[in-house]
């Protein structure tokens, strides 16, 4: 059972581009660092009978033990499909190693992100795990566009430790310069996602490592290690804070109070934040198959996604053009508008008459399975079941212009282009409509 403090509304950004000619009721189908280990993922099955959805996500490759802050090592994985990725560093805790974040690694990147899976050793004070994060978010943001990551768009998933520590990179990764392998560009990731992090740790004793002996013997680096001495920075940062409520408890547990006052702290300070709590989740629940898992990659993406939507209407052009050449559909304009009304202008350039439409996609569809359903472009098949045209389709003489306008209400559409006989349909681009 997942509890919210804070509603909010998540724009979903599943990027999706459609397929096909016809009504809707027709049916129908990197760079690797020197020396590093690449791995690819068993391909994902692409099942896409019309009557029998299937959720598709992009498979992966995966590189593996790359140097970032010497002597720490790092894996990446990159979705197969190509584009720009939202990016992922993925921290984990006291104790552990990032072979045990794997599968979590793998279930981000399998829902569309390139993830950097690193290694970090905590000590007392945790001065040097704290500047190796602020390493690898300098790292992701340099090479992401090498793996098809946005480096504008950088998420920090924190593991208990990982995430009480990620939360000063995220707050003030800045200020922290260790033996980094790229020491230029900002350390300040734009999303932290945090699991049972002891964000009090430089006040509670946790374990016998004194760090709150620290306020008296050495104030300075009490404070450079205290979570709380740095809210305030990175006042744009979006925090997901997430924590079990298990009835059985250890001694290494954190309690749920430490994430609400956490929260509660970063809430006065201004910051969107939420707190989720996973009812019968513990401290070592980020394993595939457990909710608190689950929770965790929803808030990795979700977060991401509105991210996207965010900076698609900071960049976004009024103007949205449809042009259809001889063997080609494209789209020009904005991949994310708002829901309401939407103005495109249709061109028809190809030479003949044309026709185009714009078809919502249905049953939580993505750009994968229409690529696998229409197959080699142009296509012959007609649109699946698991779409729907918005208009009817629009003939087109060559040369003219066709405006269109229509109330479009928040989902994932296509933008397509045909000839009308015979039947041949390219695809053109997704449109986002977020509420």
């Amino acid at each position: 059972m997942q509890i919210r403090l804070r509603a909010r509304l998540v724009a979903t950004l599943l990027l999706a581009l459609t397929a096909c000619g016809g009504g809707s009721d027709s049916s129908g189908t990197a760079g690797a660092a020197s020396g590093a280990e690449s791995e690819e993922s068993a391909p994902t099955s692409f099942a896409l009978a019309p009557k029998s959805p299937t959720t598709i996500q992009p498979a992966f490759t995966k590189t593996t033990g790359i140097e970032f802050a010497p002597p720490h090592l790092l894996d990446i994985y990159q979705p197969l499909e190509s584009g720009s990725w939202p990016v992922v560093v993925v921290v984990h805790g006291l104790g552990q190693a990032r072979e045990q974040f794997a599968p979590l690694a793998e279930a981000i990147a399998a829902e569309g992100a390139v993830v950097f899976n690193i290694s970090v050793t905590f000590s007392v004070p945790p001065l040097s795990a704290i500047e190796d994060i602020a390493c690898a978010v300098r790292f992701a943001r340099a090479t992401a566009p090498e793996y098809g990551g946005d480096p504008t768009s950088i998420s920090l998933v924190g593991n208990s430790s990982g995430a009480a520590k990620g939360s000063i990179v995220a707050m003030d990764g800045d200020a922290y310069n260790g033996d980094c392998v790229v020491s230029e560009g900002s350390a300040l990731p734009d999303v932290l996602v945090g699991y049972e992090g002891p964000y009090d740790y430089a006040t509670h004793l946790y374990g016998g490592f004194a760090v709150p002996a620290l306020q008296e013997e050495d104030p300075e680096t009490w404070a450079a290690v205290n979570p709380y001495s740095h809210i305030g920075g990175n006042s744009d940062l979006v925090v997901r804070l997430i924590h079990g409520r298990d009835d059985d408890l250890h001694w290494y547990d954190v309690l749920p109070d430490v994430s609400a006052e956490f929260h509660q702290a970063l809430a006065e300070a201004g910051y969107d934040v939420e707190l989720t709590y996973v009812d019968g989740a513990s401290h070592g629940a980020l394993q595939p198959g457990t909710e608190a898992f689950e929770v965790t990659v929803q808030q990795v993406m979700a977060t991401a996604r509105e991210l996207k939507v965010a900076k698609s209407y900071g960049e976004s052009s009024e103007t949205m053009t449809l042009t259809f050449g001889s063997n080609e559909c494209v789209y020009e304009g904005p991949s994310v508008i708002s829901a309401g009304a939407a103005n495109l202008t249709f061109v028809n350039n190809s030479g003949a008459i044309g026709a185009v439409n714009v078809i919502e996609l249905l049953d939580d569809k993505r750009w994968e399975d229409l690529v696998e359903y229409a197959g080699e472009q142009p296509s012959s098949k007609h649109a699946p079941t698991w779409t729907r045209s918005v208009r009817q389709w629009r003939p087109i003489p060559s040369g003219q212009t066709l405006p269109w306008e229509e109330e479009l209400t928040p989902g994932t559409y296509a933008l397509v282009c045909a000839n009308i006989a015979p039947l041949a349909v390219w695809l053109g681009s997704s449109l986002e409509v977020a509420g």
